[in-house]
């Protein structure tokens, strides 16, 4: 689909209700980690979609529109490093989101 809104509209029609719209990438301020995703969509009763940040991240308005976002992935270092290629972070938020379930 060539838009947020289409994809959404697209998993209300599978689903039955609108997903929870969660943002991630390297600068977006958390709502919460990837357990409180999963107990929002819970107790909303709704499908995450889930879109991850770029380079060049998402605008400001977009962010705040938002259902949920979720922080960025630190290094256990904690030496404020939080750059990884998109494809990591999908595939580390993929473990331990399916971990959580």
């Amino acid at each position: 689909v060539d838009t947020v809104a289409a994809a959404a509209q697209w998993i209300e029609q599978k689903e039955g209700v609108a997903p929870l719209i969660t943002v991630t990438g390297a600068n977006i301020r958390a709502d919460g980690d990837e357990k409180g995703l999963l107990e929002r969509a819970r107790l909303d009763a709704r499908p995450i979609l889930l879109l991850f940040g770029t380079g060049w991240g998402f605008t400001a308005s977009f962010v705040e529109s938002a259902d949920f976002r979720l922080g960025p992935i630190l290094s256990h270092a904690h030496d404020g490093y939080n750059h990884l290629s998109v494809r990591s972070a999908v595939a580390i938020y993929g473990d331990r989101l399916a971990r959580s379930l």
